[in-house]
């Protein structure tokens, strides 16, 4: 969703008269960056790291412009070929002035690697998206199997396998449940598995319109991860009100606020996932408290939130180099003491 966040970016700064810019990409380095900047900006901004933002940074640089790098991973995700591109980008990173994070389990890794210069990172969340108006989510009615929903590209380290494994237990318990899987990527022997389920099963890449529609037609999403930097989809799910189940991995435990906007379980295994489910399947209370929970803390996830942050991180940046200038001015006019 870099483009969506660029665009409000670009209205944001317009209605404050700030002075930075936000690229959904490196794209502009296929011709001089200094054409797309006027005067008025002094800081770039890359919403999503990108292999060409090795050579955007120092040219932007040269235009007498700051950069600042929005670090979504510091490794590669587990079988995941696009995370594994990204980290290509790795030079970007001491290029910036700034690097910002999406929680403070990248940023941390980031120092641990080395990849960042010391006091050169800042952390700010993954602001909630919401693709179009949405009423909030009810409790099933009697009956009704309470709809769980595993959105997103199917990739090892999303534990697909552990849900259908927690969905396996609960329905032996007697909890009466509904998986659907939406997304790319290769099933294995999970298809099979699924089909014995009776699991509801889209295996391809679905446009925005399409996931706001399935959004509305499940009670919460399962995040299953083994590992995890943030989730774009908690980020969808709380954007369209849907409470999260998530495993306690990575930045999954700062994104999702145990008891308020979701569950997290207690390990990274079935048994413990099952149990995280079973608290939404079987307490219509726990649930409405969930979606009440995600209502009151909205704004504090929103991308105008997002926004007011990194121009506060952005504005830091531009008053410290002030200083520095400053310093460096005054040094260099002081005479020469005079010599023995």
């Amino acid at each position: 969703m870099p483009g969506r966040c660029a665009r409000a970016c670009g209205d944001f700064c317009q209605q404050r008269r700030c002075h930075f810019l936000c690229l959904a990409d490196a794209r502009y380095t296929r011709s001089d960056p200094r054409s797309h900047l006027s005067d008025r900006i002094d800081t770039v901004v890359l919403l999503m790291p990108h292999v060409w933002g090795g050579l955007l940074a120092p040219a932007v640089k040269k235009a007498g412009v700051r950069f600042v790098t929005v670090v979504h991973d510091a490794i590669p995700h587990p079988g995941d070929l696009r995370s594994l591109i990204a980290s290509l980008a790795t030079p970007t990173f001491s290029a910036s002035d700034l690097v910002i994070t999406l929680s403070a389990h990248v940023a941390n890794r980031l120092k641990a690697k080395g990849l960042v210069r010391a006091g050169g990172v800042r952390q700010l969340f993954l602001p909630e998206v919401r693709l179009r108006a949405a009423e909030p989510p009810t409790f099933p009615v009697v009956a009704e199997p309470l709809r769980i929903l595993f959105l997103g590209r199917i990739l090892p380290y999303k534990g697909l396998d552990l849900l259908i494994d927690a969905v396996k237990r609960l329905r032996r318990e007697g909890i009466a449940l509904h998986l659907g899987v939406f997304g790319e990527g290769p099933l294995g022997r999970s298809g099979e598995r699924l089909r014995t389920l009776g699991a509801e099963v889209v295996n391809r890449w679905l446009a925005a319109d399409e996931m706001a529609r399935v959004l509305a037609r499940y009670h919460a999403v399962v995040l299953s991860h083994t590992e995890a930097s943030q989730s774009g989809v908690a980020s969808l799910a709380l954007g369209h009100g849907l409470p999260v189940v998530a495993t306690p991995v990575g930045g999954l435990l700062e994104q999702i606020d145990h008891g308020v906007t979701g569950i997290i379980a207690e390990r990274v295994d079935a048994a413990a996932l099952a149990v995280a489910i079973s608290h939404l399947a079987q307490d219509p209370t726990c649930y409405a408290n969930l979606v009440a929970g995600i209502r009151r803390s909205q704004e504090g996830r929103s991308t105008g939130t997002f926004l007011e942050g990194l121009a506060r991180h952005v504005s830091e940046l531009s008053a410290s180099r002030k200083i520095a200038e400053k310093r460096t001015s005054e040094h260099s006019s002081q005479p020469f003491p005079n010599q023995p």
